[in-house]
């Protein structure tokens, strides 16, 4: 197989209204006689076109075609099949990606890693019979008069990213429980199934999300987005996550510029970039999780115990505290607590004296952390919680 960089196909704005090689009977004939589909979008119906169905004449023209494409032959071809308008969309924005992505790759041979997009290789218009019409609309499409939009393109053997989390969901729910009613498997987005993988240690490969972000961060660059992008419309070449080569589909609602949420319509949309900010989290193991969690909860504190030393009541706490340990005057401790209560600042200072007092003496971290027991443990406390899980926040912070 090529390099993908090492050929740039025909400009697409010289290809917008180009025809594949199939002729219009053919694909007439293709479409008619499917009484299944293989795949299905917005408003589009893909068929899957297999090399050794076709006719020595439509072989050739396959053929001809893989000769032409950088990735190599594939031996199967995709039908999309949309009303005209959408198929028309969905063949230009298809070119000018792949087109951004092909040049990307020439004139970047240590490219990082990024998404790909399937050839583009022709659009037709066809007239498909009544009964064809209605079983097309059946199954999503919105076909008038028989016209027909459709698409020859690659077809990408693989599974889209959204069956494979959701399959590895089914692998972590217990025997017996059925989330096939719930609401997970109705949003594109996989919102929840990504958050119960995430809660349960699923790890994500870290490449899926960098050739992800490096494909947005590249159309964006040349004013496209792609306006759909969700783990339902990312294919995984070969169904590979070991070693995950992506493509993205489904570009039919691809505009220029960029849009934000409040430009779009629908329950589930998901800007471009929101896909990258929701799968990045599946990417680190419990691991890493827990250390990037407790330096982060360190910078607190110690942005925390720097702002006390630049306030002189807080240094005045600091000191009464300090003889309250060191007296071990546990009247002065509680005395200094109850008044730190009046607002969350002062429990903060409170707190972060008590972490400062910790770090420079084992007698008084032992202290203090008894101290802190005691407030936590106390079922029958008054305290606010607020003030008990910043305190518990406080003994993970001085035990790390």
């Amino acid at each position: 197989m090529r390099n993908e960089g090492s050929h740039i196909e025909g400009n697409s704005s010289e290809n917008i209204e180009h025809r594949s090689g199939f002729s219009g009977e053919s694909l007439k004939k293709f479409i008619e006689t499917r009484h299944s589909i293989d795949g299905a979008g917005k408003s589009g119906i893909v068929f899957r076109l297999a090399y050794e169905e076709l006719s020595p004449e439509e072989q050739e023209v396959m053929d001809l075609e893989d000769a032409d494409n950088p990735e190599g032959s594939l031996s199967i071809k995709a039908l999309k099949v949309f009303d005209i308008e959408k198929a028309r969309i969905e063949f230009k924005a298809l070119q000018e990606a792949r087109q951004i992505v092909l040049k990307y790759l020439e004139s970047n041979p240590d490219a990082a890693p990024i998404a790909r997009v399937p050839k583009a290789i022709g659009f037709d218009e066809v007239i498909v019979d009544k009964k064809t019409q209605d079983f097309l609309n059946k199954n999503g499409a919105a076909i008038v008069d028989g016209r027909v939009g459709v698409i020859t393109m690659d077809w990408i053997e693989g599974k889209d990213l959204g069956v494979m989390l959701r399959e590895e969901l089914s692998k972590l729910i217990p025997e017996g429980e059925d989330i096939y009613q719930s609401k997970l498997w109705d949003d594109p987005n996989c919102t929840e199934v990504i958050r119960i993988l995430e809660k349960r240690g699923f790890v994500l490969p870290e490449a899926v999300v960098v050739q992800l972000k490096n494909l947005i961060e590249l159309i964006h660059k040349n004013g496209l987005s792609h306006g759909d992008l969700h783990p339902g419309n990312v294919i995984l070449k070969d169904g590979d996550l070991e070693n995950p080569q992506l493509y993205v589909i489904d570009w039919a609602d691809a505009v220029h510029g960029t849009m934000s949420i409040d430009e779009t319509e629908g329950e589930y949309f998901m800007s471009d970039e929101k896909i990258v900010k929701s799968l990045t989290p599946l990417t680190q193991t419990p691991e890493a999780k827990k250390k990037k969690h407790g330096e982060a909860m360190m910078r607190e504190w110690d942005e925390r115990i720097a702002s006390i030393e630049r306030q002189p009541k807080a240094q005045q706490q600091y000191e009464s505290l300090k003889t309250a340990l060191m007296e071990n005057r546990t009247n002065m401790l509680e005395g200094q607590f109850m008044v730190s209560l009046a607002s969350d600042s002062e429990v903060e200072n409170f707190l972060g004296n008590l972490l400062k007092l910790a770090r420079e003496d084992e007698n008084s971290r032992a202290q203090i952390l008894q101290f802190i027991d005691s407030k936590t443990n106390d079922r029958k406390s008054k305290i606010r919680s607020f003030v008990l899980n910043r305190m518990r926040a406080l003994r993970e912070a001085i035990e790390i």
